[in-house]
């Protein structure tokens, strides 16, 4: 364990005990530093996601029931960190102990997944146009047309593997990422690549073959061919009434 990052042992064998939520590096460090003392065991944390996983390479049950004990030092950490700043964060907890799911948690997580994947599939067929436009341009062409259109998100997205490619003897995973939206009634998917090898011609091909009723697909900078090709007729733009 040390000052600036994790032990690369424990970052690649360590198995994760736990995570901690929202709380200051030096902080999370001296705790852990005391956990890794009480359990005597080899353990140390890294950032994922926002998030400290803090990880050993001993038993970890042993570990979990230390931590059981010392999660209230993190949460008095949480609420000296916070309440001085006007955060209401009382009876936040901190710290989630990564306990291994029972059989009935991992069934139902099971039946989650397979009726989000069931969703994604009838979302790609019913999908009448589609998109190539990243989070960033969504939300542009929502600011630049909500007033404009009955634009409604649907909180609910896909992640799908498309293809893979072989660079120096490896496979890559070509990724891309999907969320929709209805504009007057009509359901679009807006998608973009997330992967770090990028195949465009692989990503538009798997496009065309799960999205079989799509009416077209366009950039955001062409969005109005998706208003042209659903024969959508946007409100009149208000702003410039107004000058």
């Amino acid at each position: 364990m040390n000052d600036s990052q994790c032990n690369p042992e424990v970052y690649k064998h360590g198995k994760a005990v736990c995570l901690i939520n929202s709380i200051e590096s030096e902080d999370i460090e001296t705790w852990v530093r005391k956990l890794a003392k009480k359990t005597k065991q080899k353990m140390d944390w890294a950032w994922v996601g926002g998030r400290a996983v803090v990880r050993t390479l001993g038993d970890v049950p042993e570990a979990q029931k230390v931590v059981e004990a010392m999660k209230f030092e993190i949460n008095e950490l949480g609420r000296k960190q916070w309440e001085p700043q006007g955060s209401d964060f009382g009876s936040y907890n901190y710290i989630q102990i990564l306990y291994p799911d029972t059989p009935e948690e991992i069934a139902k997580k099971e039946k989650q997944w397979k009726d989000h994947c069931n969703w994604c599939e009838r979302q790609l067929k019913d999908t009448e146009y589609v998109m190539e436009a990243n989070h960033f341009e969504m939300f542009s062409l929502w600011k630049e047309w909500h007033e404009r259109l009955d634009w409604k998100e649907i909180s609910k997205g896909m992640m799908e593997t498309v293809a893979t490619v072989n660079l120096d003897g490896k496979d890559h995973p070509v990724c891309l990422t999907g969320i929709w939206a209805k504009l007057n009634g009509h359901l679009v998917l807006f998608y973009s690549d997330t992967s770090l090898v990028v195949h465009h011609d692989k990503i538009k091909d798997w496009v065309r073959e799960h999205t079989p009723n799509s009416k077209g697909c366009s950039d955001a900078w062409n969005f109005h061919n998706c208003l042209i090709r659903l024969d959508i007729d946007p409100a009149p733009d208000l702003r410039k009434q107004r000058t």
